[in-house]
């Protein structure tokens, strides 16, 4: 089971592969997370999932704007709510689109760290596991 509690690579090639779908392999010379595609066709085929820097995979769980790639990719099929409360904390929501006001069956956990609560809503999402509160 994966760690979400915490930024991490783990965490990062998680979203990576259920999030982007990318194909997901650790490089134990580098010790990253790389995309399969780029490492076997020496390209980059899915721009989203990963940097340009030879197949590594983006920093999601820390990096604001590899994480909003996450944000459009789940509002493809899922309506994403993105809350900033008192002293800068992000709470992010994932909801199932319906015509009325939805079902809510992701929530990330309230965070300063906003690509990580990004990441967590994503992973309670697509796991309907009970992130945080």
């Amino acid at each position: 089971m994966i760690d979400t509690t915490q930024p991490s690579r783990e965490f990062d090639a998680w979203i990576a592969e259920n999030v982007m779908g990318c194909s997901v392999v650790w490089d134990t010379e580098l010790d990253e997370p790389m995309c399969a595609c780029a490492r076997s066709w020496g390209i980059a085929p899915h721009e989203q999932a990963h940097s340009y820097e030879e197949g590594i995979l983006a920093r999601y769980t820390t990096d604001i704007a590899a994480a909003w790639e996450v944000v459009e990719k789940m509002a493809n099929t899922h309506k994403v709510r993105i809350y900033v409360q008192e002293e800068a904390l992000y709470r992010v929501s994932v909801y199932i689109h319906e015509e009325t006001y939805g079902h809510l069956i992701g929530s990330g956990s309230t965070s300063v760290n906003a690509p990580l609560a990004i990441c967590q809503a994503a992973y309670a999402a697509i796991t309907k596991a009970d992130i945080g509160k």
